[in-house]
């Protein structure tokens, strides 16, 4: 089992190189998070330990990516070692402190990986970090927006992150005007941004031929179902 999860890992699913390392990647951490008794975590762990050190320091949209699941469960198990239960909470929190992903302060499961200092210590970072410069984090959003995409979906993600920021700190009115301002601007440019024009292109036939015949083709993850 360890070396057909090592072979899979290492597919070449996709033409472009770095989608096939990360599809495979993708597929094999959601099996690791979700389907994997203790035993066989620890098991594996010891033949790929290099697993840690993406666990360690996932990247952005956290909400998506399978390195914090696997965080959790491992830290569920008593897996995660200390160093890396600790690059861990730095990574994220650094996320949330910059305004770039505040999933660590809304997610229950993330929570459960922090020690109660250390999210405390999130807490009042970002109240006297990040709340202060919450127009920057806006103006920084518009400022990357393209023009082929459209502005509310570009902006959906800070808005949520202004959402996190409300539930969080409700009980500070003065917060809470600062945070519905900010909202406010968002809900205005987007009102005010030209959204793309719709992109109308020939049928190509033919196109879901590969998916096509990879439905018949079994992966490892397809054979343990059964």
């Amino acid at each position: 089992m360890m070396e057909r999860l090592r072979e899979f890992s290492a597919c070449n699913q996709y033409k472009v190189e770095w989608m096939s390392s990360w599809g495979a990647r993708w597929t094999l951490y959601r099996f690791l998070a979700n389907r994997c008794s203790k035993d066989f975590l620890a098991a594996y762990l010891e033949q790929s330990p290099d697993v840690l050190q993406r666990v360690a320091k996932p990247g952005l949209s956290l909400s998506a990516v399978p390195e914090v699941d696997l965080a959790v469960r491992l830290h569920e198990f008593g897996l995660l070692p200390e160093e890396t239960r600790k690059a861990f909470v730095e990574t994220v929190s650094a996320y949330a402190v910059e305004g770039e992903d505040l999933y660590a302060l809304d997610d229950p499961a993330v929570r459960s990986v922090f020690q109660d200092s250390e999210f405390d210590e999130l807490v009042e970072t970002v109240r006297t970090d990040l709340l202060p410069k919450l127009a920057d984090v806006r103006r920084n959003a518009q400022s990357s927006h393209s023009s082929s995409d459209s502005p509310d979906e570009h902006m959906q993600g800070t808005l949520e992150s202004f959402g996190t920021l409300k539930k969080r700190f409700g009980e500070d009115e003065q917060l809470i005007k600062l945070i519905d301002r900010e909202i406010d601007l968002v809900n205005e440019w987007i009102s005010e941004t030209e959204p793309p024009e719709p992109k109308v292109g020939p049928r190509v036939l033919g196109a879901v031929e590969h998916s096509e015949e990879r439905r018949g083709t079994r992966s490892i993850f397809d054979d343990i179902a059964d």
